[in-house]
């Protein structure tokens, strides 16, 4: 069972049924995920409008179901472990995986929806 309910979003917001389906779909085949990445969501539910989707976890966002936070990026791709609630308090240099200092760049940082502490 999902940590989300996705059929009360459904009943309640019917317009992003397609949306709701696919959130929950990816949810269950993912049980380890603490988060929802929009940009690795975008790649992997690509028959889901992108503004769908933006939609969908804004609304989750404001029903307590996730809680917005951000993540960094390396310069590999790779997203560091630590979350930040603020945008403004991510530092301006951060270690990769390797140790070695890197500037952070605003193309870098990540939103993501964490769902560990959430419930609706």
């Amino acid at each position: 069972m999902s940590r989300i309910n996705f059929e009360s979003f459904q009943s309640d917001i019917p317009a992003l049924s397609k949306v709701w389906h696919e959130l929950a779909l990816w949810v269950s085949e993912h049980p380890d995920i603490t988060f929802l990445d929009p940009r690795r969501l975008s790649i992997e539910l690509s028959t889901v409008a992108p503004f769908d989707l933006a939609r969908a976890l804004m609304a989750m966002q404001e029903r307590g179901a996730v809680r917005r936070t951000y993540m960094v990026r390396d310069p590999e791709g790779r997203l560091l472990a630590e979350e930040y609630d603020d945008y403004d308090k991510i530092p301006p240099a951060l270690p990769d995986r390797l140790a070695h200092f890197f500037e952070v760049e605003p193309s870098n940082v990540v939103p993501v929806y964490q769902m560990e502490k959430a419930s609706n």
